[in-house]
């Protein structure tokens, strides 16, 4: 196409001279649907009219033809294969002979987070293009074979297939909003009682893999719950932070002398990139991804003294209870010192 604005003008010239050509033509397509230069469209005026009506589109202008490719029954079309059964127009996925399926190996370099999530879109593209349960099947016993020979796990091929496969064809079918991207900013709360919604009841809206204020903090493995009265942010330094698994419920406490934001993302790129850290190793577990992390900030220490920045972290790993294996802090931060100081 040359250069990135070449299809926009193509678009462009194309909508304009097939609206122009429509129009001027004795007999219409019932539908005309067209992907920058590639048009399906279905006719029902017969054989002879139809060629009449490919030498109108051929004649209307000096440089523009068109090839065609004419079936009664079942035609393809840009990576779909449409088929006319029983007076209804039934879908399926339409490759190449020359496809080979190279897909990117599981033991490359790459991000693993990259590699998980390539099973899942194939599967879901296979959920929007097969219109017909036996079509579909059909496909995802396909990619199964072809992903392990690639070197997928069996079990994270299967688990992202059933994940497709659990979305109704309707909603997948449906266009997805664009979120432009851009800076959210998270608002300070103060004295608020945290209560940590589970799952199952909870209709509270969430910001995956991100920082957010929700309003609750509550142990996950005594469920207590406990007050807050510090005024803290995703801004916020030296504190103590409180993380929650969303699919498990399993929480993880730490602390940072820098901003609860940069802490957050050292954890995630620790967790796409599968690191070995505590947190990043239950993150990678299966069926568990970045998207499962909830982080707020639930403590503050006025200084920048690290001695009492531990001791504070210590204290709530044990209020809190999120040792393993209750929780995703390693049982070697239980022996920690606890320092109390008497004024």
């Amino acid at each position: 196409m040359g250069t990135s604005m070449a299809p926009r003008y193509a678009n462009l010239f194309m909508g304009a001279l097939e609206g122009k050509m429509l129009n001027s033509s004795p007999h219409q397509p019932l539908i005309w649907l067209r992907y920058i230069d590639d048009i399906f469209l279905i006719w029902t005026h017969g054989s002879s009219k139809l060629d009449q009506f490919l030498a109108h589109a051929n004649n209307f202008h000096p440089t523009i033809k068109f090839t065609s490719e004419i079936s009664p029954l079942k035609i393809p079309f840009l990576d779909v294969m449409i088929t006319l059964q029983d007076g209804r127009l039934e879908t399926a996925l339409c490759s190449k002979p020359t496809d080979t399926f190279n897909y990117l190996h599981w033991g490359s370099c790459h991000p693993r987070h990259t590699k998980r999530s390539i099973p899942y879109s194939l599967a879901f593209r296979l959920v929007r293009i097969c219109s017909t349960g036996g079509a579909l099947n059909t496909r995802f016993a396909q990619l199964s074979s072809r992903l392990q020979k690639r070197g997928f796990p069996h079990k994270q091929i299967e688990l992202a297939i059933n994940k497709a496969r659990s979305t109704p064809r309707p909603q997948a079918l449906q266009r997805r909003k664009k979120v432009l991207p851009g800076h959210r900013e998270f608002p300070s709360w103060s004295h608020t009682t945290l209560r940590y919604p589970t799952p199952a009841t909870s209709s509270k809206p969430t910001f995956p893999s991100s920082i957010y204020a929700i309003d609750a903090k509550r142990s996950s493995t005594n469920g207590r719950v406990f007050n807050i009265t510090l005024n803290l942010s995703c801004h916020s330094h030296n504190i103590i932070y409180l993380i929650t698994c969303t699919k498990c419920n399993k929480q993880y406490i730490g602390k940072t002398k820098n901003s609860l934001r940069t802490r957050f993302t050292s954890h995630r790129f620790d967790i796409n990139n599968d690191r070995g850290t505590s947190v990043a190793k239950h993150f990678n577990l299966d069926d568990h991804t970045s998207q499962h992390v909830n982080i707020i900030a639930i403590d503050q220490l006025p200084g920048s003294d690290s001695i009492s920045l531990l001791n504070k972290e210590t204290h709530w790993i044990h209020t809190l209870n999120t040792t393993e294996p209750h929780g995703m802090n390693i049982k070697e931060q239980e022996s920690l010192p606890i320092c109390i100081h008497f004024k």
